[in-house]
């Protein structure tokens, strides 16, 4: 039986190998495929995690963004109403006006009434001193700001702009002043209106811009160092995994049995401390890199306010107190002033666009320097952070950055134009037809650049933080890993 059985085998040898191949490498083809499938399968898990996370993180990166600037932008307040004082002028007008002899003729009460009859430099403003410069009682910041916000969110300008009523308080709306008096004093009636002109105007739009460009320096800052981080993060994690895999190769059978030394470990391990000491580095330069806003807090918002005075003095200087001007007019006349300041001609006689590379980074190692040392940084700069302030200033030169600053300031005019338009030319259908006198506009500009500063919550931030040019701008900077971590 049992030799037929092997003879029965024997003769069919051939058969039964080639079946038992066949067997043999469907198994291995089955698990290879189920070996493969679950890697696949792994593969597409790790990155769904990745994209979430980076999703996650740049959401994150957006919060922070907005976050920084709120934080910032108390300190830009201070700077540009104690720079730009306004009410301290509106004061003086107030004092000259009030210390007028009451015993006048009848022929100066008449002039006093209106414009029509009286010089424009000196009549026209002080017909109009009751509602733009005399108050009943002082407001400190706070009190023009309101209650707090309710929950149904941002309060926008144009509800909070005076109107034609309120205008009288804004004289005293802030207590403080930077202004000179003996300067003040010398200066005679028409040139202190000519002045509230030009700086009330100028403060408007000067905040207009250094908020746009804290804007746009902040998503810079803060896109780049949450790419370091996330890039940080990927090499540790690679480097976890290396370990990991080593460590299992090092406690396996066969490599006990053969021997071999943790070389690789040992070299992994110490990979490992210096990339925690690496991490604690990285903290340093991010907090060295975030204090360079400083430079434009205190510093680079006078350039641009420079900037802005010139164009406004160019644009205005030939439009009188009494003009009347429509929501159009006032439109075109910013519009006017912003090619004033964005645009500059060279030597050429050619246009380009201006840059304000200066106005938001120190331009030198030893103005870096000091702007360190203002902000408690007594170490000198590392290489790493003149890395990150060379590839934010490559940004800045950038024309994608060109392009977004435009369109962002295209978004701060608008909100400002409506305001006026909403308010103070009463939103009507036929809102270009109606005609405000300049000089009666003059408290809503000074009005307007108080709470674009102040406001909480803040709608001009928060509508230029969601604008699509700025998170594609944050996008541009995120996904620059070639140069700096290849």
């Amino acid at each position: 039986m049992l030799s037929r059985f092997k003879n029965y085998v024997y003769d069919r040898r051939r058969g039964l190998m080639m079946v038992a191949g066949m067997g043999g490498i469907l198994y291995f083809a089955k698990e290879y495929a189920v070996e493969h499938v679950r890697e696949m399968h792994w593969n597409l898990q790790q990155e769904q995690v990745a994209q979430d996370n980076l999703k996650r993180r740049y959401r994150k990166t957006h919060d922070d963004i907005s976050d920084s600037v709120m934080v910032l932008v108390g300190t830009l307040a201070q700077q540009i109403l104690d720079g730009m004082d306004v009410e301290t002028l509106t004061q003086e007008l107030q004092s000259r006006t009030r210390a007028r002899p009451r015993n006048t003729s009848s022929s100066a009460s008449s002039s006093n009434n209106g414009l029509r009859e009286a010089d424009a430099s000196d009549s026209g403003p002080e017909s109009l001193s009751p509602m733009s410069i005399s108050g009943p009682q002082s407001m400190n910041a706070a009190d023009t700001l309101g209650s707090p916000p309710s929950s149904s969110g941002a309060q926008p300008l144009s509800e909070s702009m005076l109107t034609s009523s309120d205008m009288s308080m804004l004289a005293d709306s802030i207590a403080s002043s930077s202004t000179s008096g003996s300067s003040i004093a010398s200066q005679t009636k028409a040139e202190l209106w000519n002045e509230v002109k030009i700086l009330s105007l100028t403060r408007a739009l000067t905040t207009m811009y250094t908020l746009t460009l804290l804007c746009l320096l902040s998503a810079i800052q803060m896109t780049m160092l949450a790419r370091a981080k996330y890039v940080r993060s990927v090499l540790r994690m690679e480097r976890d995994d290396r370990l990991r895999e080593i460590f299992d190769e090092q406690l396996s059978l066969t490599r006990l049995l053969l021997g071999g030394g943790p070389e690789s470990v040992d070299d992994l391990l110490e990979e490992g401390l210096n990339g925690g000491m690496q991490d604690d580095t990285a903290e340093d330069i991010d907090g060295m890199y975030l204090s360079l806003s400083w430079w434009l807090l205190h510093v680079g918002w006078k350039d641009v306010g420079e900037r802005v005075r010139r164009g406004v003095e160019e644009t205005f200087d030939g439009v009188s107190l009494k003009s009347r001007l429509s929501a159009l007019d006032i439109h075109r006349l910013v519009r006017d002033v912003r090619r004033r300041v964005e645009q500059e001609v060279t030597f050429e006689g050619d246009e380009r666009h201006t840059q304000f590379l200066s106005s938001l980074l120190p331009p030198t190692p030893e103005t870096m320097q000091h702007v360190l040392a203002q902000c408690g940084f007594s170490s000198p700069a590392p290489p790493a952070l003149a890395e990150l302030v060379q590839e934010t200033r490559n940004t800045v030169s950038s024309d994608d950055f060109g392009y977004v600053l435009e369109a962002c300031l295209d978004v701060a005019t608008k909100i400002m134009i409506d305001t006026f338009e909403s308010n103070v030319f009463q939103g009507s259908a036929e809102a270009t037809e109606v005609r405000i006198r300049l000089a009666a506009l003059l408290p809503d500009f000074a009005r307007w650049s108080q709470l674009a500063l102040n406001a909480v919550p803040n709608e001009l931030i928060d509508r230029l933080l969601a604008s699509r040019e700025i998170h594609a701008l944050s996008a541009i900077v995120f996904e620059k890993f070639e140069d700096r971590f290849a």
